[in-house]
């Protein structure tokens, strides 16, 4: 009968790696018995696009051998193999012994966060479990190099990466916003849905030329992202109008080049014009009239 098992006791430790980047273990440990008030809970991190792997160490005492200790696992209180979008992922596997539990996830995206339970059963009865609650480390970008026009409006969007999804602040030439303040206003990126990951900056000044930066904070552990940082340049407002009249004034230089050049020319083409005539038609206007006379002869 299950009361056999009262004063058993099973050590469960849940340990989280992350495979192929570096390993980082967060253990936590519960006595396991048929009944239990405070379940453990631990916060694990995990790179996306890297394989996620959750272990789950059994340690049993005075268990019979009509006893079959056994361990499956949950997401959000599903089975995982029962999720559609993890169970092609996913793969289970367990030491010969029967005392190292593991879930492995390849390719881990933001989705596959969420409450992860390892749950220890005795002849498929629940005994006890340890919940992991498995988030996405926080990944922020903001355009590196941006511009502005003197007297305009600066808007700047974050791109957000994480789940669940973090506070966005923003630290903007040495002073930090976590709400909307005088000039600046955060605002929701409404494509993805993230509060204040919009910065917005009215009435642009040359002096607001200055670093500004986008920080994710974790909900749970408040952990900080590394930020993303960018460089506020403030252009003159009529810097658009210099290039137009450097290219109106070239144009002038150049009709005046070829107006002295057509003018010059034509003084020339007229005194060749005048040298190429001979000397006795010049010397003799009347020259064609005495022809004309001998002819009528």
């Amino acid at each position: 009968m299950y009361c056999n098992y009262l004063e058993m006791k099973y050590l469960v430790s849940c340990i989280f790696l992350n495979l192929l980047i570096f390993a980082n273990i967060v253990s936590s440990t519960v006595n396991i018995y048929p009944k239990y008030d405070d379940p453990t809970t631990s916060t694990t991190k995990y790179e996306i696009k890297e394989a996620l792997q959750l272990s789950c160490n059994v340690t049993t005492e005075d268990l019979d051998d009509n006893s079959k200790l056994s361990v499956k696992w949950e997401k959000d209180g599903k089975l995982v193999t029962e999720i559609e979008t993890v169970n092609k992922r996913v793969s289970l596997s367990h030491s010969e012994d029967n005392v190292m539990y593991k879930l492995q996830l390849n390719s881990a995206d933001e989705n596959d966060a969420g409450n992860y339970s390892c749950v220890a059963l005795v002849n498929n009865i629940e005994v006890n479990r340890a919940f992991i609650v498995v988030e996405s480390k926080i990944y922020v970008k903001i355009q590196k190099d941006i511009s502005v026009i003197e007297g305009e409006k600066l808007r700047v969007v974050c791109l957000v990466l994480g789940n669940p999804v973090p506070i966005i602040t923003w630290e903007y030439n040495g002073k930090e916003y976590n709400k909307s303040e005088g000039r600046v206003s955060l605002e929701t990126d409404t494509e993805k849905n993230v509060p204040d990951s919009v910065f917005i900056l009215k009435d642009v000044t040359k002096e607001d030329q200055a670093e500004l930066k986008c920080i994710g904070h974790s909900k749970s552990t408040n952990e900080r992202s590394e930020p993303s940082v960018a460089v506020v340049r403030v252009k003159d407002k009529y810097a658009a109008l210099w290039p137009f009249l450097g290219i109106c004034a070239e144009v002038l230089v150049l009709c005046a080049i070829i107006l002295v050049y057509e003018k010059k020319r034509n003084k020339t083409e007229l005194e060749e014009s005048d040298t190429d005539q001979s000397p006795e038609q010049k010397n003799t206007p009347d020259h064609g009239k005495d022809s004309n006379l001998r002819h009528r002869q």
